[in-house]
């Protein structure tokens, strides 16, 4: 069974999961001594999810609870013993915005306004790649690929964005901070220089800015002063977070690139959103790096859910599931407050 955090405070006497008036798992636990409650923390509008906060206890031998410290844990899903009192608080991050943000599909708004492709959904073929350039014989630019498709670059700045507790700076690897800080101050430079433009050819600008590779940079603002007439300066936009986004850095630093993570992806039989799920999962997981234990590895049993199903499916729950995303959450041996 489970129960969902709202306003105020849920009291909940009935301790054996086998009591509980939930049918299908009743036969599941009924050598249960003590019920296990599953505390997911969704998104809600521009609030996302950012890490819990206090401790959890556990069984141990001698039936003594031992505890564990959730401090920065940034998985959203916990299983906790209903026989201990726990001191678990969930922290959310305000991200004006994000509830509304698709960058792919921005994107794919934006090349077909360019003529590029014929329906915004073809952004899916993954075929556009404008990452790099070379230059004719009379000295003209030529756009040309990087290796990464330009969707999948923009869904991974958009995968660190909707996760306010990731922080692999420890390894040198990427900061939600940093990478947030350059797209709002971009989205704010772009808007001051394309007054009047829709809201997705802002966020295509703002979100190549962000990738902060030169190559990418070059080609928007090449592209926007062709089309609208408009000269905008990359020398304005913040690009910090190319040291983890660009397709020749390493997000996570596990010591492969961006661009040979793409690859490995390519080389499956992925394609369209599963491939920018499974590249952007494997391109910030911390369960890659040699010698650490990611966030994507579980506590216990159903805790160590995939990256990529949990990213694909945030924008659904976000929609389904409403819950207050002001203030913290602890959760008692008998109950649960916000």
């Amino acid at each position: 069974g489970y129960t969902a955090p709202f306003l105020g405070a849920r009291y909940i006497p009935i301790y054996r999961l086998s009591d509980w008036p939930f049918g299908s798992q009743q036969t599941e636990c009924e050598q249960c001594e003590y019920a296990t409650l599953r505390v997911q923390a969704w998104p809600y509008g521009d609030y996302l999810f950012k890490h819990w906060r206090g401790y959890r206890y556990d069984f141990a031998p001698g039936d003594l609870a031992f505890s564990h410290n959730t401090n920065h844990d940034i998985r959203p899903q916990k299983y906790i013993s209903m026989a201990w009192d726990h001191d678990l608080v969930a922290v959310f991050a305000y991200r004006p915005g994000i509830a509304d943000l698709d960058l792919v599909a921005d994107l794919g708004e934006f090349l077909a306004d360019m003529g590029v492709i014929a329906d915004p959904q073809d952004v899916y073929t993954l075929d556009f790649d404008k990452g790099d350039f070379t230059y004719n014989p009379d000295g003209s630019t030529v756009f040309i690929g990087n290796g990464i498709p330009d969707a999948a670059e923009l869904y991974l700045l958009e995968c660190v964005l909707k996760q306010p507790g990731l922080d692999l700076s420890e390894y040198g690897g990427v900061l939600h901070e940093v990478v947030w800080d350059d797209f709002s101050h971009n989205l704010l430079q772009a808007a001051a220089d394309l007054p009047g433009l829709d809201a997705y050819v802002i966020n295509v600008v703002a979100g190549y800015m962000t990738i902060g590779d030169y190559g990418l940079s070059r080609m928007i603002a090449e592209t926007i002063e062709y089309h609208f007439a408009v000269a905008i300066n990359p020398a304005l936009y913040g690009n910090i977070s190319g040291a983890y986004l660009a397709a020749d850095a390493d997000a996570n630093r596990n010591g492969e690139k961006n661009l040979q993570t793409w690859k490995r992806t390519a080389a499956t039989a992925l394609s369209g959103v599963e491939a920018l799920q499974h590249y952007a999962a494997k391109a910030i997981s911390a369960q890659h790096i040699t010698g650490h234990e990611g966030e994507g590895e579980g506590e216990g049993e159903g805790e160590g859910e995939g990256e990529g199903e949990g990213k694909a499916k945030a924008r659904e729950r976000a929609n389904a599931i409403q819950i207050p995303a002001v203030g913290t959450m602890t959760l008692y041996r008998l109950g649960m407050s916000i």
